[in-house]
């Protein structure tokens, strides 16, 4: 039987920080369309960069439209925000509160070195027994922007026996 599974997208958004994630529009939509053609639950987090205050474009709290093009009307996907760099909150709270019980979930997305590391932390904590897959190709790290730690995921993801990263 095969593992019941969810895409977890992680701040896919345009107008976002810099520099863009233009460079993994290609390999996030790629899996999108794998998740859907399976059936796979989509969770799409997004920043509130309002919470921030900071001074962007207004369509910052939305992802690239690609990627916002392929969700539309996937009765098996839903967009949280996050109000700061760990979304691992609001993931867990969401996947307990629609009673989604995957088994794995597949991560892709912008800041591998903190917003994806940080979301997988407490991830990690609060759901012990779930395998989380990074893919590569489809994420992004930012080593040198002034926040946190600078080392990348692939140095830190591996501290929890049930998390891999794949090509």
């Amino acid at each position: 039987m095969q593992k019941k599974k969810t895409l977890l997208i992680i701040d896919m958004q345009a107008e976002f920080f810099s520099p863009p994630c233009t460079d993994k529009i290609v390999p996030v939509c790629s899996l999108i369309k794998m998740a859907k053609k399976h059936k796979w639950d989509i969770v799409n987090v997004l920043f509130d960069i309002d919470e921030l205050h900071w001074k962007v474009e207004a369509s910052s709290t939305k992802a690239y439209p690609q990627i916002e093009k392929l969700l539309y009307n996937y009765d098996k996907s839903e967009t949280i925000i996050k109000s700061d760099c760990d979304g691992g909150r609001e993931v867990v709270s969401h996947l307990q509160a629609r009673k989604i019980d995957s088994q794995e979930i597949i991560v892709c997305g912008c800041y591998a070195d903190q917003c994806v590391l940080e979301t997988l932390t407490t991830i990690r904590k609060r759901l012990p027994k779930i395998n989380i897959t990074v893919v590569k190709k489809a994420v992004k790290a930012c080593d040198y922007f002034p926040y946190g730690e600078y080392k990348k995921i692939n140095a830190k993801v591996h501290m929890g026996t049930n998390i891999s990263l794949t090509l």
